[in-house]
């Protein structure tokens, strides 16, 4: 199991996915609650806190970033 997927299993199990943000320069991973609002963030995308995944999904889309939910299996989601 890699890094991703144990982190993806420890956030399943809080209610919480991990969602990896991917940019032409960067990749970084964001966590977000039952309710699909940001919780936590790396340095990078700490500017995403307290927003909602829907939001997110516009924005990601309008810097041409991709992002996808990371499954504990290791298998990942379009976000």
């Amino acid at each position: 199991m890699d890094r991703w997927s144990k982190l993806a299993k420890s956030t399943e199990q809080r209610g919480c996915k991990l969602v990896r943000v991917e940019a032409p320069h960067f990749w970084a991973g964001i966590i977000l609650d039952e309710g699909q609002r940001c919780i936590k963030a790396t340095p990078s995308l700490n500017w995403t806190v307290g927003k909602h995944a829907i939001e997110l999904r516009m924005r990601f889309l309008q810097r041409d970033w991709g992002a996808s939910e990371i499954m504990p299996d290791g298998w990942r989601i379009t976000f």
